[in-house]
């Protein structure tokens, strides 16, 4: 019976350690750094002093590195453009020329999948005067690593399907990845506007739509969005004054814009549910002028 339990203390102490020796913790970061959790499989930001544990997964974007440390003291240097687990790192997988040559294969090739054969990755370390570098340990993580277009037309396939969550997780996700300056950037921020009213999140749609409304070149997205950020608002129950300030703004703001009837006959709406028959009565005359041929008369 003494045996059996020594034994199982020897097991625990083993597994422990094991775990223990691929625990490290992050000392320094540059740049767009994200780490994904094996806990609860999310992608997150990746600061100094996370902790980071064997089956976690951590990227560098462009231009950025993270430094982590490991138990025993041991310093890695993770460069641009790498996508790796934290225990194929660990084990002898840090060898800064195979760092340098995932960075080098991901910047290359962002427009695939990172899914790189291993054959491939010898390869282009032949010939090196030191020596090639074994690979078996490398861990190339390909889910739902694909290029920032692929991602936002899987995120809409999702949208249009009816899987909201799913659109959202993808959108929250590409949005960190790419320049607010593009146009991709406002597509991504207006259909993540539109996920969140979907799913009665209209405090998180105002937000998205906000974006979508300062970025990009899209006037129609841009127009589109400053109206939705006024629906969103009457429609989370926000006092009238606030919805009825952010339909003027809509209105001052687009004087040509593709909602101004909407944007009207929503106000003629507030104001008749607040008994406000007056003002109702001005916001229907300016809708009428602008718009003779409305329903609303």
């Amino acid at each position: 019976m003494k045996k059996l339990i020594v034994l199982c203390w020897i097991v625990f102490f083993v597994v422990t350690a094991s775990v223990w020796a691929t625990t490290v913790s992050v000392v320094a970061v540059k740049g767009k750094v994200y780490k994904k959790s094996a806990a609860n499989n999310k992608w997150s930001t990746c600061v100094v002093g996370d902790s980071l544990h064997a089956k976690d997964i951590i990227r560098t974007s462009s231009s950025a590195m993270v430094k982590i440390k490991q138990a025993n003291g041991t310093v890695i240097v993770v460069p641009e453009n790498v996508l790796i687990k934290i225990d194929s790192l660990c084990k002898k997988n840090n060898d800064p020329r195979l760092l340098g040559l995932m960075s080098s294969i991901m910047k290359s090739s962002y427009s695939k999948t990172y899914m790189q054969s291993q054959t491939t990755a010898v390869a282009g370390v032949r010939g090196d005067e030191k020596g090639e570098v074994d690979v078996s340990q490398l861990q190339w993580m390909a889910d739902e690593e694909t290029s920032p277009a692929e991602v936002y037309q899987k995120a809409a396939i999702d949208f249009e399907q009816g899987s909201f969550n799913l659109a959202i997780g993808k959108l929250i996700g590409l949005k960190k990845e790419i320049d607010n300056k593009t146009q991709l950037y406002q597509d991504c921020v207006y259909l993540l506007g539109n996920a969140y009213f979907e799913q009665a999140e209209f405090d998180e749609a105002k937000k998205a739509y906000s974006q979508a409304v300062i970025t990009g070149s899209n006037k129609r997205l841009a127009d589109e969005s400053k109206y939705k950020i006024a629906l969103a608002s009457y429609n989370n129950g926000d006092a009238s004054e606030v919805s009825i300030s952010l339909l003027n703004d809509y209105l001052k703001a687009m004087p040509k814009g593709s909602f101004r009837e909407e944007a009207y006959t929503l106000q003629y709406l507030i104001y008749l549910s607040n008994d406000d028959a007056k003002k109702a009565k001005k916001v229907l005359r300016n809708k009428n002028t602008e718009f003779p041929n409305s329903d609303t008369q």
